[in-house]
């Protein structure tokens, strides 16, 4: 998150579901039941650029005006998502000539985003995305890591070890003695975050008995701990090795190749 989204955002509001504000405007998180919003919200925010043709136009084009122009997100669906998130009817997206010449593409008009008479620029609509996309979950810095080379291998490696959307629910039912119609009163977040912690404190009970009696080694790093700081994730953590460990990998088949 850039230095000024950070400025309006309130990190402990996202573990209680509270709305965070911007221009005195309260935003609020998607809920896991509103399924037609949780799509609102991927197909809105989540686009990377550069999966598009990336061009020195791209670069500088706004990118409310990207997702309308080169992706074709409806302005109604703009418009819905930001009255369910604000909790607002007043809400339309403006459109302004920048000179006298005749418009023939978005790359002459200015937009703003009007919110019951509050109004915000493309400028603006840059830091409101990051968050939107901070206080359900995800982050600009994993959409910005976004490279094709790697989005095949990635896509691959979920494909063999599959997560959907219910298994998360289901799970968090189980491990937290849950109903599933009260997870759907959970934001998106709170999901996100309470289902790591569930499947790292199963993993801890399991296997720091073992590790303690000898029984197993680990190869590499240290079993994670319930009391740990949730670092953001990589895009592709789970299918590339950090350096360090490729350098001790290195160093080991050296060392076999040597004997």
């Amino acid at each position: 998150m850039n230095e000024i989204a950070k400025q309006f955002y309130d990190e402990t509001n996202d573990a209680f579901g509270f709305p965070q504000t911007y221009k005195e405007v309260k935003f609020y998180p998607v809920l896991v039941k509103d399924l037609e919003y949780i799509k609102l919200f991927h197909t809105i925010f989540t686009y990377p650029k550069i999966a598009a043709s990336y061009t020195k136009r791209l670069f500088k084009m706004s990118y409310l005006k990207f997702i309308l122009q080169e992706i074709f997100v409806p302005v109604e669906m703009i418009e819905k998502y930001f009255k369910y998130a604000t909790k607002q009817e007043n809400v339309k997206m403006e459109v302004y000539a920048q000179g006298q010449e005749e418009i023939t593409s978005l790359d002459d008009v200015n937009l703003l985003l009007n919110i019951n008479e509050t109004k915000f620029s493309e400028e603006e609509f840059e830091i409101l995305r990051e968050i939107i996309l901070e206080q359900n979950g995800m982050d600009i810095d994993y959409i910005n890591q976004y490279k094709p080379d790697l989005e095949e291998s990635l896509e691959w490696n979920q494909k063999e070890y599959p997560l959907t959307f219910n298994d998360q629910i289901f799970t968090c039912a189980s491990l937290y003695k849950k109903t599933p119609t009260e997870i759907g009163e959970w934001t998106a977040y709170q999901l996100s975050d309470l289902f790591d912690r569930a499947i790292i404190g199963k993993q801890y009970d399991i296997y720091e008995p073992l590790l303690v009696s000898g029984q197993i080694t680990m190869k590499s790093g240290k079993l994670q701990s319930y009391l740990y700081h949730k670092q953001k994730k990589d895009r592709y953590e789970s299918i590339l090795m950090p350096l360090e460990e490729f350098d001790k990998l290195e160093a080991s088949l050296k060392d076999k190749n040597s004997i």
